[in-house]
C-alpha cells in the first residue's frame, strides 16, 4: 500500500531533460512520503519525497538520479507538481550517503579579477578584467549547463586562469558526503529533494547589449528564450500583457532569476497592481495580474481542511493554487462585504500552498500592497519610518 492509494495520485519519474526526458518508472508501493510547495512567485518551487526499494535500485538512484524529472499526477492524469532531483540521501543500514545538490555544480564559468602591476613598489592594482568562459563538456552533457561568474581580488592573469581552471575541475561534478553509524539497522530507503523548473533561471547569466527600452513582458520572454539548458515553453497564452517600460540594456552579470525578480516587482504601470510569475507544468510560464475575484472558500465550522470553490464545489487539497483569493466567511460575521478584496480581513491572498500526502494542506497569505510596485517602478527600494 502507498500513501497515494486513497487519493489516486501517482508519482512518475523521467530521465533528466538534457538526456531526453523519457519515462523511467512510477514510484508506487514503496513511497513513504510526498510533500510539495507551490508559491505565488515561482509556482512549483520545492518538493520532497522518500521511498524504499531494493538496494540495487536505490544505488542506481544515487549514481544516476540527479536531474531526473519528477511529476505528481492526480487521478485524472493532470500534473499537480513537476520539477527535478536536486539532491538525495541514501540510507543503507548504518550508512548514510548524500549526493548533490545538483545546482552546486559549475561546468561553465569565467573569473573576474583586478590586474596587479608588480613592476612598481608597492605593486599597484589595475583595472577589472574578465577571462574568457571555460567549460566542462562531459558535465554539461549529463547535467545541463550551469554557469557561474567567479571573482577574486588582485591577481595576475596567469594566476586567475589557474584559479578558474581549478574551480571548474573541482565543481564540474556533484559533491557527495557519507556518514556511518555502526549500530544503525534501518531498512534501505532514499530521501529526495526536488526543485521546480523555475530554479533553472538561477543557472545562467543574462546580459544584453540592446539599446533603447523594452517592456516587462518582452524582457521576461527574452530571458526564457536565452536559457541554455532547459527549453521553456513558447506558449505565452498565460502571460498577461504588461507594457511597463524598462531599459533594454542589461550588463551587470546577474543571473536570469535576479533580473526577473526585478521585473516581476514592477507590477502594473497604470494602477500598480501586483503581477506574479512562475513556471507550471510543461515549463509553461504564468505571468498574471492579481485577480479581483474570490476563487476559494474555507469554512472553519466544517471542522476539517475542506476547500470549496465560490460555487460550492469541493477542491482537492493538491489542486489548490496560490495567487488566488480565499474567503473565510465564518469570522467577523455580519461585516459588510467590500469589492476591494484587500481591505476585508476575511479575504486572504494566497502566497503559498503546502501539500503533504495523502491530504494535509497548509495555506499562507498576507496583505497585498501596491506601494512596493509603485516604488519599484521609480527605482526605489523602500521607505523607512
Amino acid at each position: 500500500m502507498t500513501i497515494h492509494s486513497q487519493t489516486g495520485l501517482l508519482t512518475s519519474i523521467y530521465d533528466p531533460y538534457v538526456l531526453g526526458g523519457g519515462w523511467l518508472m512510477n514510484i508506487d508501493n514503496g513511497l513513504l512520503s510526498w510533500s510539495h510547495t507551490i508559491a505565488a512567485d515561482g509556482r512549483h518551487t520545492r518538493a520532497t519525497m522518500a521511498f524504499t526499494d531494493r538496494q540495487q535500485i536505490l544505488e542506481n538512484w544515487i549514481e544516476y538520479g540527479l536531474g531526473r524529472q519528477v511529476v505528481l499526477y492526480d487521478a485524472y492524469a493532470i500534473p499537480r507538481w513537476s520539477g527535478f532531483v536536486n539532491s538525495m540521501t541514501l540510507s543503507l543500514g548504518g550508512l548514510s550517503y548524500q549526493r548533490g545538490p545538483l545546482l552546486d555544480i559549475t561546468n561553465y564559468c569565467r573569473i573576474v579579477f583586478s590586474t596587479v602591476d608588480t613592476s612598481t613598489t608597492p605593486p599597484t592594482m589595475g583595472v577589472r578584467k574578465a577571462l574568457p568562459w571555460v567549460s566542462a563538456a562531459d558535465s554539461i552533457t549529463l547535467y545541463g549547463r550551469i554557469e557561474k561568474t567567479l571573482s577574486c581580488g588582485g591577481s595576475t592573469e596567469t594566476e586567475a586562469a589557474q584559479f578558474q581552471n581549478m574551480y571548474l575541475e573541482e565543481y564540474k561534478l556533484p559533491t557527495s558526503s557519507q556518514s556511518i553509524t555502526p549500530s544503525g539497522g534501518n531498512a534501505p530507503s532514499i530521501s529526495v529533494e526536488l526543485l521546480g523548473d523555475i530554479s533553472w533561471f538561477q543557472t545562467y547569466i543574462y546580459n544584453t547589449t540592446t539599446t533603447g527600452t523594452t517592456t516587462a513582458l518582452a524582457r521576461l520572454q527574452a530571458i526564457m528564450v536565452a536559457s541554455p539548458s532547459i527549453i521553456y515553453s513558447t506558449d505565452y497564452t498565460d502571460m498577461d500583457a504588461n507594457a511597463t517600460s524598462i531599459p533594454a540594456y542589461e550588463n551587470d552579470d546577474k543571473t536570469a532569476w535576479d533580473v526577473m525578480k526585478g521585473i516581476i516587482a514592477l507590477g502594473d504601470p497604470v494602477d500598480y497592481s501586483r503581477f506574479t510569475f512562475g513556471i507550471y507544468n510543461d515549463r509553461k510560464a504564468y505571468y498574471k495580474k492579481s485577480p479581483t475575484d474570490i476563487e476559494y472558500v474555507y469554512r472553519m465550522s466544517s471542522g476539517n481542511q475542506i476547500i470549496e470553490s465560490l460555487g460550492g464545489a469541493l477542491i482537492d487539497p493538491w489542486a489548490v493554487l496560490p495567487a488566488r483569493w480565499i474567503f473565510v466567511p465564518d469570522i467577523m460575521i455580519g461585516r459588510s462585504f467590500t469589492t476591494n478584496l484587500r481591505d476585508d480581513p476575511r479575504n486572504v491572498f494566497i502566497e503559498s500552498v503546502g501539500f503533504s500526502a495523502p491530504d494535509k494542506l497548509t495555506i499562507t497569505g498576507g496583505h497585498v500592497s501596491k506601494l512596493s510596485q509603485a516604488m519599484a517602478q521609480k527605482g526605489l527600494s523602500g521607505l523607512g519610518g
